[in-house]
């Protein structure tokens, strides 16, 4: 659990020297994420979110790992180049480059949670 009134560091977003790109921030979740501003998204993003909207790519093409992304059917982020879903990607369970090993799936656990974790079938 995060901190009420905690802000995460733009210059060390989930790692050291991980540098939110320019019109984003790091959120709670140590995420680099683009705000929606009042006027429309930046040209290949586009707004999501409900009560505190981002803006987000649809590509991950030039984009770092770990910054969130359109797609991946709900939200994702980037992990080499593709939108993956953390929740559901047995390659990149809760972040990129964490693989399910041994039989697992990666899974939200309470169905719920951003982050996935490797479960074996059918617990």
């Amino acid at each position: 659990m995060v901190p009420q009134g905690f802000v995460a560091d733009p210059n060390n977003c989930g790692g050291c020297g991980r540098v939110c790109p320019a019109g984003s921030a790091c959120d709670q979740s140590f995420t680099c994420t683009l705000r929606c501003p009042t006027a429309p998204c930046p040209a290949g993003s586009t707004c999501v979110g409900g009560n505190q909207p981002v803006c987000m790519p649809t590509s991950c093409a030039s984009q770092p790992d770990g910054v969130r992304c359109a797609g991946a059917e709900i939200w994702g982020i980037c992990c080499e180049g593709v939108c993956v879903n953390p929740t559901t990607d047995n390659r990149n369970c809760g972040g990129c480059g964490m693989p399910c090993c041994g039989g697992t799936q990666c899974s939200s656990a309470d169905g719920v949670s951003v982050a996935g974790v490797c479960l074996k079938p059918g617990l």
